[in-house]
């Protein structure tokens, strides 16, 4: 009997998979995947075994190459050549000191592995498939962005991969590597809560293991994360782990940190100058409070923020920026791009921030940064309320010419 309906299709065609946890792992990362992936990147992931031995596996590793995975989802997914779109990442806005530098992922031509059509995604996130006879398809985003993050962490504690000199060949091999090393924050983030505390040890191990700390940091800098080519030459100069987990606003992954190692939460390193201001820039506000409490000094000084609280204020961190200030952070201290806080929130167009520390006393007037002044740089960008905000507060127009 045929099915009467594209749900009936699907359903037939999923109970008649052969291989069928290797169909849920690739149907999952084509799904939830941060982009688009390449054949040799979705038959390295497969070849990490996520429940059972927990560990990259090369010895499962499918050799049919396209073949194999078009077996495994027979009328589920297709393959075609990338093109330029299938490049373009989703980053954060850059900041105008910042340097871009938006090279390509994927290689123009490269075999891309997507799900067939829309449909198919959206049966398997659709309550309808876990009424069905392909109920154990069924993909829950918290819980796949979970079990990628895992893969991908995983895959980047393989031994064999860590012991080798890093070289585009080895890259080659070890095809997920790169996609592991970008994107395993990024799905933790999307990954419950339950799952997400399971793998904190593993990334306290990342963290604190130095020759797995320098290969991800070689394959991708998470600080800047428009650089897109790998860095081939041996890092040793970087910031500590509880940087990175500040940085990345891992609060369960930096209490564990703190709590077996001896590292000093003001050590200065990284392009933010401090734990501290990596975690205000983030607006990581549990990452802030145990920084502060374990000994993080507000006013510090250094990285191109200059201050937590300018960081916190560049970003429009409202929550994280009363913190701060309730924590004994200068309103007025000055040093970094902007030079002030004030002038920070200004140029970026955050309202309540700038109400915020002109009620805390900030003064309006203080020259210095890039602008010049608060009023020249919501002015140059073109803030209108921002602007009007700092001329009630006795902004000097005269200051702005």
């Amino acid at each position: 009997m045929l099915p009467q309906s594209l749900d009936e299709t699907y359903e037939r065609m999923l109970c008649n998979i052969e291989s069928r946890d290797e169909a849920q792992q690739m149907l999952s990362l084509l799904c939830y995947a941060s982009r688009p992936l390449s054949v040799d990147e979705v038959t390295e992931a497969l070849a990490v075994d996520i429940d059972g031995l927990e560990c990259y596996d090369p010895k499962s590793r499918f050799t049919g190459g396209a073949d194999d995975l078009l077996r495994i989802c027979p009328g589920l997914i297709e393959i075609s050549l990338s093109s330029d779109k299938d490049n373009e990442s989703d980053f954060d806005d850059q900041d105008d000191e910042e340097d871009e530098d938006n090279a390509n992922s994927n290689t123009v031509g490269v075999q891309i592995v997507r799900i067939a059509h829309f449909s198919v995604q959206e049966y398997l996130l659709s309550e309808r498939i876990r009424k069905s006879r392909a109920a154990n398809f069924a993909l829950s985003g918290p819980t796949e962005h979970g079990r990628i993050s895992k893969a991908c962490l995983l895959y980047l504690a393989h031994d064999d991969f860590l012991e080798q000199t890093l070289s585009a060949d080895l890259v080659k091999q070890y095809a997920f590597a790169k996609y592991a090393a970008e994107h395993w924050h990024r799905h933790l983030h999307y990954g419950n809560h339950q799952l997400a505390s399971q793998l904190l040890k593993r990334i306290s191990t990342l963290l604190t293991t130095r020759h797995i700390l320098e290969r991800w940091i070689t394959l991708y800098d998470p600080e800047r994360p428009w650089h897109t080519r790998v860095n081939y030459e041996p890092v040793t100069d970087h910031p500590s782990p509880i940087y990175y987990a500040s940085f990345l606003g891992l609060e369960g992954v930096l209490a564990d940190v703190l709590s077996v190692t001896a590292a000093d939460v003001n050590a200065q390193g990284g392009y933010y100058g401090y734990a501290l201001q990596a975690a205000s820039l983030g607006g990581h506000e549990k990452v802030v409070q145990i920084l502060l409490e374990t000994g993080a000094e507000a006013n510090a000084q250094g990285g191109v923020y200059g201050t937590a609280l300018q960081a916190a204020s560049a970003r429009g961190h409202e929550k994280v920026v009363q913190i701060l200030l309730e924590r004994g952070a200068e309103v007025n201290a000055q040093g970094g791009y902007y030079s002030t806080a004030l002038q920070a929130a200004s140029a970026r167009g955050h309202e309540k921030v700038v109400q915020i520390l002109l009620e805390k006393g900030a003064e309006v007037n203080t020259q210095g940064g890039v602008y010049g002044t608060a009023l020249q740089a919501a002015s140059a960008r073109g803030h209108k309320k921002v602007v009007q905000t700092l001329v009630d507060a006795g902004a000097e127009a005269s200051k702005h010419q």
